[in-house]
């Protein structure tokens, strides 16, 4: 099965384009994508890895500029096939922290200083009001922070604030 869906890379280009308008509009400086949907919209990556959910996959998509994806080392050739360059990896499984340090210091090196990031919901995603978990990893945001749940993450990671 292809990596990338046959669309031109304008397609791609233009969606990207369309979304961070909307997220100038609203104030947000990063979408963090981490469905299999929403990384196939904006980057056209198809593959099966997906039917395995043991191992998380990130697209961060900046305020400006192209997306980064952050994910398993097992699927970088993939991913290049996509019109993506920035490709973030790590050597999975990583039972420490499966590329949730590497997603942070993604997320703190695009996001300035008090910006907002954006994260879809998803029904299976929400925890209670003011609460959702990010895939499976280990993260909840909150209405007033973002946790790290289990000592699979690193204590060192930095805090991110998060405001609804």
């Amino acid at each position: 099965m292809p990596a990338a869906a046959p669309r031109p890379v304008t397609e791609y280009l233009s969606r990207t384009a369309r979304a961070q308008q909307a997220m100038a509009a609203q104030g947000i400086a990063a979408l963090l994508l981490i469905s299999e949907p929403d990384v196939r919209y904006f980057t056209g990556f198809l593959t099966r890895f997906w039917e395995s959910p043991t191992r998380p996959w990130f697209l961060v998509l900046p305020a400006t500029g192209a997306p980064v994806a952050v994910i398993p080392a097992i699927g970088a050739d993939l991913m290049g096939q996509s019109w993506v360059t920035d490709i973030r990896c790590w050597d999975a499984p990583d039972y420490a922290d499966d590329g949730v340090g590497l997603l942070a210091e993604t997320l703190v090196e695009l996001v300035p200083p008090g910006g907002r990031i954006g994260v879809p919901l998803e029904p299976s995603l929400v925890l209670g009001p003011g609460r959702m978990m990010v895939q499976e990893e280990n993260i909840v945001i909150r209405e007033d922070r973002v946790e790290w749940l289990t000592p699979r993450a690193r204590q060192d990671l930095p805090e991110l604030e998060w405001d609804p």
